[in-house]
């Protein structure tokens, strides 16, 4: 419903729902189990149609963890001025450097999911130094975040799936920052659809079909779906962050031995 709320029915599309966790939401012409199981196939909501469906742990709900546990000041300042505390904190962020000035972050809070699968995996915060603030922390959050899309992105061009065009919903597209930063990191458009809360939106098409309010799910699509914004990669970032999530990657197969002490 989700991924029909926002728009994406062809192949090589893909969407992702974020909020708490994320979401990759890509459908398929033709069912193609991954053997490897790193990723779930079923059917889409369109009549002869699958999808594939990888569930990312605990990206919005990083930066969630980190507010509540040390955003106390940008907490109090929302209360008083009435902005939202998010948008204090992610802008600390942006007043910091691409790639966070070596700082990285391992977003696996609840375990790993795809693109990797291990539930032993805990997050990391790695490269810390006395030059780093709190924004450094922040950025390297929303990055550890991004680098999982990449990878989640990888992962369905491994399986035969050549994505040229994402969209995404939900919670963590109200920050024009994030947005834009997963851009660089990806390299491809971002389009974010007007209405945020996507899987009710494909709920309401199907029932607008169903009740003989559209003739198919085509033309409901085609009526209702508009996009808010889209975000356009810059290609300096993303070659620099290119550059950055072959390291992060590398460095992972070494943390990763860690585990083995839990």
């Amino acid at each position: 419903c989700e991924c029909l709320g926002a728009g994406v029915i062809q192949e090589g599309t893909v969407n992702i729902g974020t909020g708490t966790g994320s979401n990759f939401e890509a459908p398929l012409c033709e069912p193609h189990s991954d053997l490897r199981g790193r990723i779930n196939c079923c059917c889409h909501v369109i009549p002869g149609s699958w999808e594939y469906e990888a569930s990312i742990s605990t990206t919005g709900g990083a930066l969630r963890w980190f507010k509540d546990v040390f955003g106390e000041k940008e907490t109090a300042e929302a209360e008083e001025t009435g902005r939202d505390p998010y948008d204090l904190i992610v802008k600390i962020a942006s007043e910091t450097n691409l790639g966070a000035d070596g700082l990285l972050f391992y977003p696996y809070l609840a375990g790993a999911f795809p693109p990797r699968v291990d539930g032993r995996a805990r997050a990391v915060f790695f490269g810390i130094s006395l030059s780093h603030s709190k924004g450094h922390f922040v950025r390297a959050i929303l990055e550890g975040v991004a680098f999982q899309y990449l990878g989640a992105l990888e992962l369905l061009k491994e399986l035969g799936l050549n994505i040229s065009e994402a969209s995404m919903v939900g919670g963590e597209t109200r920050s024009d920052f994030w947005n834009q930063l997963k851009a660089d990191v990806i390299g491809m458009r971002i389009k974010v659809p007007e209405v945020e809360n996507a899987a009710a939106m494909g709920a309401a098409l199907l029932a607008g079909v169903g009740t003989g309010q559209y003739p198919g799910l085509q033309k409901a699509v085609e009526s209702t779906v508009r996009i808010r914004k889209t975000y356009a990669p810059n290609p300096e970032n993303h070659s620099a962050y290119l550059n950055l999530y072959r390291n992060y990657e590398e460095l992972y197969a070494l943390i990763s031995r860690g585990y083995d002490f839990y």
